[in-house]
């Protein structure tokens, strides 16, 4: 059972937010992606942005902490720090979280976990909605080809896991902590080995996520599965959960990749957006590093200014009138977003009958 949404959406939580712009209303974001740093101890063979050659660029405390200030007047009500490089190797990571905590915005993180080690996880646990770690492999050989890293790293990640487990569940700490491991060729078969280690260690989930490629990245991972194969393999991990731990088969999203969107515009981009590491503002992670798709920027705005400027709704426009979704990324974070969206604003026949 997928009691976190992981493979849904959130949005009818947001009734305010989503009746103001069902009616005409420009809305500011519920949530926000930001890329805090894009360096990177790792080299995935599945990295969506490996295109942008993970550069030493790290996001500003100062300007973070009067973003986290203007986005929590205006009703932001979350960010998740991953995006385009390895979040915990900013060296300030604690208090930019702490930051945004200060402002009322809850902070998530998604990591490879090997900087995730007992200092810091204690000092970021208390502030945390939740942390996912990304372990792609049940071995620690097919870890180091998935992860391009020495395979000792695999028992590192496991080991901070398990004391973050032990921590968290000691000082009742209310964070949640899972893994998602990314269903691909090389690794499917592992899944099931995966899932029971996150069982045993104490996580609360495993996430079971189908690839979809990023169409600007520069490697090439076939994502056919016409046999079946890695299907029944997520569907044959599923067994594993049991009530202090879920298993999450994205099987929706694997059937959005398949088939082409119901919608003909995205409008997931009015409640959310993306920041990067060196202040840009995307409407999602398909345009990072185009600028003609830019909205701003923070280290010389505000974050009000971006979003309420002339360029965002120049942008915005030529997305409404000019832009095709069947370039988009198929399965992105905002697909099941725009599914409900688009059929909220274009009902059907008889809705009235309940």
């Amino acid at each position: 059972m997928d009691i976190y949404r992981i493979d849904s959406h959130k949005l009818m939580f947001h009734v305010d937010r989503v009746h103001e712009w069902l009616h005409g209303a420009a809305v500011y974001p519920i949530y926000i992606e930001i890329g805090i740093t894009d360096i990177c101890n790792q080299h995935c063979i599945f990295c969506a942005f490996d295109y942008l050659k993970h550069k030493p660029v790290f996001f500003r405390k100062d300007v973070f902490s009067r973003f986290m200030s203007n986005a929590a007047r205006k009703g932001v009500k979350s960010i998740m720090l991953s995006g385009q490089g390895e979040p915990l190797l900013h060296p300030d990571v604690a208090q930019m979280v702490r930051a945004a905590v200060k402002n009322g915005i809850d902070v998530a993180i998604t990591s490879n976990g090997v900087r995730f080690m007992p200092d810091l996880s204690r000092e970021l646990l208390p502030l945390l909605s939740w942390f996912k770690v990304s372990i792609d492999a049940g071995t620690s050989a097919t870890y180091a080809t998935i992860h391009g890293c020495p395979p000792e790293e695999f028992r590192v990640v496991l080991r901070n896991m398990e004391e973050a487990v032990c921590f968290r569940n000691k000082a009742k700490i209310a964070c949640t902590l899972g893994a998602q491991f990314l269903l691909l060729p090389h690794n499917y078969r592992e899944a099931g080995i995966l899932v029971r280690i996150a069982r045993d260690i104490g996580l609360d989930y495993c996430v079971l996520k189908p690839y979809s490629h990023h169409p600007m990245s520069l490697h090439r991972i076939s994502s056919d599965d016409r046999s079946g194969a890695i299907d029944r393999a997520a569907e044959a991990a599923t067994r594993y959960s049991n009530n202090g731990f879920k298993v999450v088969y994205r099987s929706r999203t694997a059937e959005y990749i398949k088939n082409d969107k119901p919608y003909r515009r995205c409008f997931g981009t009015e409640f959310t957006t993306l920041v990067t590491s060196c202040g840009d503002v995307y409407p999602c992670n398909y345009f990072i590093g185009n600028k003609d798709f830019m909205l701003g920027n923070l280290n010389t705005s505000s974050f009000e200014d971006i979003w309420e400027g002339r360029r965002r709704k120049q942008v915005m426009a030529y997305m409404r009138t000019k832009w095709s979704v069947a370039r988009c990324r198929k399965g992105c974070r905002v697909d099941a977003v725009n599914r409900y969206l688009w059929e909220l604003s274009h009902p059907s026949a008889h809705v009235n009958f309940i």
